[in-house]
């Protein structure tokens, strides 16, 4: 009779985790429905002789895409020289990783324009831009 139990017991788990997989899958179908806003190849590729190092960014306001309505940054604007060393500082949620996520491009400005050695990185091949 306690191996029997015992038996129910281990069902009842392997049926619980077959849930939980299709709860995952269900997921994972809806992210590959998402279009994809920042491409991941083609574009320009600057010259090491012209490249400067700086970052720039003008007027650049972003709010996530899954709370649009929520502005992470409004009209930020900003210089960093090559081999300039910042600091960002702030409280919790004031978009400190959103200005990183910003310079990495995983995600594109809703206004304004981010420079990289004076050329706007959406013009600029993902695959080089991030090496």
């Amino acid at each position: 009779m306690i191996f029997l139990i015992f038996n129910f017991i281990i069902i009842g788990f392997v049926i619980a985790n077959v849930y939980k997989v299709f709860g995952a899958c269900e997921k994972i179908v809806e992210m590959m429905r998402i279009a994809v806003e920042v491409g991941t190849a083609d574009g320009d590729i600057i010259p090491e002789n012209q490249i400067e190092g700086t970052i720039e960014f003008k007027s650049v306001s972003f709010a996530y895409p899954t709370k649009p309505d929520v502005m992470v940054t409004k009209s930020v604007s900003f210089n960093i020289d090559n081999n300039q060393v910042i600091a960002l500082v702030g409280h919790s949620g004031c978009g400190k990783s959103s200005i990183i996520n910003l310079i990495e491009r995983y995600y594109n400005p809703l206004d304004g324009e981010i420079l990289f050695s004076g050329k706007d990185i959406k013009t600029l091949d993902p695959k080089w831009f991030k090496n």
